[in-house]
């Protein structure tokens, strides 16, 4: 799923014609896992299936916000933990066992092969399925998607300098094809600065 679709792309572009759809929309999914690299979040709202140790008091979810959590599996016992066992903080992804101050029993006594894409073995004895991600895409993001799905269509970066007198231009540099621009405003969510 990508974070915005042909006409979101097309209408911060400013571009009115159809020539190049089918050019943008080729561009969405690789913009989107970009966008998602560089600033180390998921920005759309979709149901996930982590699988975490626990030995802990609140199991962090790797995308918040959490809109709704399914499931709690423990697949020790493969038994399913009621709704009143646990808690979410919606915003910060933090998963609780109630009673409050309650801990996630530890880990399994033989690996659990994970299947979240970690692609390793690890002592994962709880499943938590949920939905989580962002409602809505911030705008600054948005902007910074359609300025690298830009970028792709000419193939450059940005303007870095221009001159009248004897006239010159000067294209800014790009960081794995992302304009300066769109690079500053995602660095910044994957410092954890914004959101």
């Amino acid at each position: 799923m990508a974070i915005m679709d042909l006409s979101g792309v097309k209408a911060i572009l400013g571009i009115t014609d159809s020539a190049r759809d089918d050019q943008i929309i080729a561009m969405l999914e690789p913009a989107t896992a970009l966008v998602e690299r560089l600033s180390n979040r998921k920005w759309t709202n979709a149901s996930r299936t982590e699988r975490h140790e626990g030995g802990v008091q609140a199991i962090p979810l790797r995308v918040y916000p959490v809109s709704t959590v399914t499931t709690v599996t423990d697949k020790l016992t493969g038994s399913a933990l009621a709704s009143s066992g646990y808690e979410v903080e919606a915003a910060t992804g933090l998963l609780y066992r109630l009673p409050y101050g309650a801990w996630w029993d530890g880990f399994a006594p033989s690996p659990i092969f994970t299947t979240d894409g970690g692609g390793s073995a690890a002592f994962a004895r709880w499943e938590i399925v949920y939905t989580g991600g962002p409602a809505t895409v911030p705008g600054d993001v948005q902007f910074a998607f359609a300025e690298i799905v830009s970028s792709a269509l000419t193939s450059q970066g940005g303007m870095q300098s221009e001159k009248d007198g004897d006239y010159s231009y000067t294209r800014a540099p790009t960081r794995d094809g992302v304009p300066p621009s769109a690079s500053a405003v995602l660095m910044r969510y994957a410092a954890g600065a914004l959101f």
